[in-house]
């Protein structure tokens, strides 16, 4: 019979126990005979590389998991700032994880009145799903018909109801190691997306106006707060000049007239319509509120004086030209008178909202319809 192969090793598997040589024996010192059973659990080395490898991966998703949690408490400066923030945190864990892979994450339209398309390609639509999923099920989907390779990881809330897709192309063919890591991932992120979701539409509903869907006044006092409080931050550090800000004071001219012509219904039509078009109007940045009964406000960041008076001329007449009309159809004519101030270093709060109103009142006596 031929002898078997030696192998140096110490110490060494034999017959499945962990042995080692015996002083006795100075052969076995130095060898020790690699037989069949002792093979056999060399074999199982990539198994429990692969066990290490999904271990190191849970762990990731662990910390994915912590940063997402943390992620839900982003402070609010607009809507959507911590909805935008879970999102970042979850396309960056889905990376993660798989680092080759190209990952697209979607939300159902109507999530907070937007659908989020940034890195991502058309995958749902409003009635439940189309595009690459052809059908949305209760569990972690993958397509088939498309390629071994990709995943679909339906976000569910707590009452099973679709809040959006992660889709993951991962260049390969996925394991079982895959599905388990995206599948933890997979609930995490529905459980901190909902959560987010419902805190921002509470936040919506304490600082947006139920009529007009602009900003309310508490939300307006916040932002001023904001504005002013960063400008007079770098006043004190010296190390950069605060950018421009200026602030529009918009009334609504004779509203008194519109309400005991065409009714109080008629009124909100017009104060409904307004809202509409104060949300067009301004450029990204801009912050539009409703400050109290007839009267608006614009924050415009990054403006000088001479860009609030084009702004807000750029106001009167749109509204001008605009055609009101109240719910059964009445034209009614509607104008605005707009005050303008633009913050002067070290100014606070009420002085600035101040001077705005003094120009209101200017641009009131003066004839209205239009902005001083």
């Amino acid at each position: 019979m031929q002898q078997a192969a030696r192998v140096s090793i110490r110490p060494t598997f034999y017959r499945g126990a962990m042995t080692r040589p015996q002083p006795s024996d100075r052969r076995s010192q130095l060898s020790r005979t690699l037989t069949a059973p002792t093979i056999n659990r060399w074999q199982l080395l990539p198994t429990f590389v692969n066990q290490a490898l999904d271990a190191a991966r849970l762990t990731a998703v662990f910390e994915i998991s912590q940063s997402l949690m943390k992620a839900q408490g982003t402070t609010v400066k607009t809507p959507g700032d911590a909805l935008d923030a879970v999102l970042d945190r979850t396309y960056e864990g889905v990376t993660t994880l798989f680092p080759n892979a190209e990952v697209a994450i979607e939300l159902r339209a109507g999530i907070l009145d937007r659908e989020l398309n940034d890195n991502s390609f058309p995958i749902l639509s409003q009635n439940g799903s189309s595009g690459l999923v052809s059908q949305i099920t209760r569990e972690p989907v993958s397509v088939e018909d498309v390629s071994r390779s990709m995943m679909g990881l339906p976000l569910l809330d707590s009452r099973q109801n679709l809040l959006g897709m992660i889709v993951v192309s991962l260049g390969r063919e996925r394991n079982s190691s895959d599905a388990t890591v995206a599948e933890q991932l997979r609930q995490t992120a529905s459980m901190v997306i909902e959560r987010t979701v419902e805190r921002e539409q509470l936040i919506q509903t304490s600082t947006i106006d139920g009529l007009t869907g602009l900003n309310n006044r508490r939300s307006f006092d916040d932002r001023i707060k904001i504005e002013t409080g960063e400008r007079k931050r770098k006043l004190r550090d010296g190390k950069e000049a605060p950018t421009p800000l200026s602030l529009l004071m918009i009334d609504l001219d004779h509203f008194t007239r519109i309400n005991t012509n065409f009714g109080h219904p008629g009124g909100d039509s017009v104060l409904k319509e307004f809202g509409a078009l104060l949300r067009q109007i301004p450029r990204p940045g801009d912050s539009s509120f409703r400050y109290g009964g007839e009267e608006f406000a614009v924050i415009a960041r990054n403006t000088d004086a001479k860009g609030a008076y084009a702004l807000a001329n750029r106001i009167v007449r749109t509204v001008r030209n605009h055609k009101f009309t109240t719910r059964d159809g009445k034209h009614v004519p509607v104008t605005v008178s707009i005050g303008i101030s633009t913050w002067n270093n070290g100014q606070n709060s009420p002085e600035w909202i101040e001077a705005a109103d003094k120009r209101l009142y200017l641009a009131k006596n003066e004839g209205r319809d239009q902005a001083r």
